[in-house]
């Protein structure tokens, strides 16, 4: 699916860029060509008009192109020739050129017409097989027919289009090596989210595959009659045990689906912090004694900030379950609840294994754990998923240190 997504990727960007850069070139090639036919045109316009305009008396034509000027009189008959290195001079060739001329009616386009004031009646046309542009002009004294060999501007029209292709391909091979490389840079996150997709629903199942084969194994001996009321009991509590840590397992799921999907609905309200913390703190203290571990906090009043209480609060309970069952046995867990300008701080710190950068980058992701021994404790390495999951609704920040077996847990929540 990701190859597929990334040629699909690929052909739009490359259609997308194809068409601009074609029509760039197409617009240049156009462009230059209409600039070159209407200079050459106002240049044999000027050249036909410089004799019936006194200003332009003695002036140099500044029509750089062969070309060749007939002035005839009203029976057409040529009274005066001006040539400039025109190519053509067989005579049957120039009376064809002539008569076409004289036979065109075609009217300049108003792009292509000359800005004089004097408005004399003008025919223009191009003969291809002899690459000759000619302009006829009609006046009371006769007809001026200037022919311009056009042999140069074709050149640089053909070398113009040779430039351009070469531009295109080029530019199309370019954009191509950079489109692989973006479809790449873009498509690697959905590559990475359906990676992780995959990972979330591997260990699901595989998280689910333990307590249902106990639960389907245990029915199977209640139904047995091999067994007296004592062991059917005991079978009994094995299921109803893993019916609990799969409704745990449902529930984190669940908590986690709702924050991806944004459907986490969270009833914000001005908390206290400290009040929270304390709160945890004291259902926790009997399990933390039980088990031999003790826990000191120090905590700042007046800690306040806007979110939904029972969400922080899940957070909080999160941070001293993990504590709990990753200390070091004896050891000391410390809460500090910190007020800054800006933001609150909540920091857990227990004794423990040391975790590695590696470790550090992944501690939050779904089902990680360093030990997977501890799934029998009931941790299924969802907890600080959702209580990242949670932070970040409350446009706070939650990371993690680890130095000389201290390992650290950081919550940033803006403070109100």
């Amino acid at each position: 699916m990701i190859k597929k997504l990334r040629r699909k990727f690929i052909c739009m960007n490359m259609t997308i860029i194809t068409v601009i850069l074609v029509t760039i070139l197409c617009a240049v090639v156009h462009l230059t060509g209409q600039n070159l036919e209407r200079s050459s045109m106002q240049d044999l316009h000027e050249l036909a008009a410089e004799p019936l305009d006194e200003k332009r008396a003695g002036r140099q034509p500044r029509l750089h192109q062969p070309y060749l000027l007939l002035r005839m009189d009203m029976d057409q008959t040529v009274v005066r020739t001006e040539d400039s290195h025109f190519p053509i001079s067989d005579p049957d060739i120039l009376e064809e050129l002539i008569q076409t001329a004289l036979q065109t009616k075609t009217e300049a386009p108003a792009r292509l017409r000359s800005d004089s004031p004097k408005a004399f009646k003008e025919s223009f046309g191009t003969i291809p097989a002899q690459n000759v542009r000619f302009l006829r002009m009609d006046t009371p004294q006769g007809s001026c027919l200037v022919f311009a060999d056009i042999s140069g501007e074709q050149s640089m029209r053909a070398s113009l289009i040779r430039n351009c292709l070469f531009i295109g391909i080029a530019g199309f091979l370019l954009f191509f090596l950079i489109s692989i490389l973006f479809a790449r840079w873009a498509v690697r996150p959905v590559e990475q989210a359906w990676e992780e997709q995959k990972q979330f629903v591997a260990d699901a199942s595989h998280e689910l595959k333990t307590p249902l084969t106990v639960i389907l194994t245990n029915a199977e001996l209640l139904q047995s009659p091999a067994y007296d009321v004592d062991a059917k009991t005991q079978f009994s509590e094995h299921i109803l045990t893993m019916a609990q840590k799969m409704r745990t397992l449902a529930e984190g799921l669940l908590d986690l689906s709702r924050a991806d999907s944004g459907s986490l609905q969270l009833a914000m309200a001005q908390v206290n912090l400290c009040t929270l913390v304390e709160h945890s703190i004291c259902l926790f203290e009997p399990l933390y004694f039980e088990q031999g571990r003790t826990l000191q906090s120090d905590l700042a009043e007046n800690a306040f900030t806007t979110g939904s209480p029972a969400h922080l609060k899940q957070v909080i309970d999160i941070l001293l379950d993990n504590a709990l069952k990753y200390s070091n046995d004896g050891s000391e867990v410390i809460v500090k609840l910190e007020t800054h300008r800006r933001h609150c701080l909540l920091s857990v710190t227990s004794l423990g294994e040391t975790l590695s950068s590696a470790d550090l980058k992944r501690i939050f992701q779904r089902f990680y754990r360093m030990d997977q021994s501890r799934t029998r404790s009931g941790s299924y390495g969802l907890g600080l998923s959702i209580a990242e999951s949670i932070v970040k609704k409350h446009h706070g920040r939650i990371r993690a240190e680890s130095a000389d077996g201290r390992n650290t847990f950081f919550v940033y929540l803006k403070r109100s």
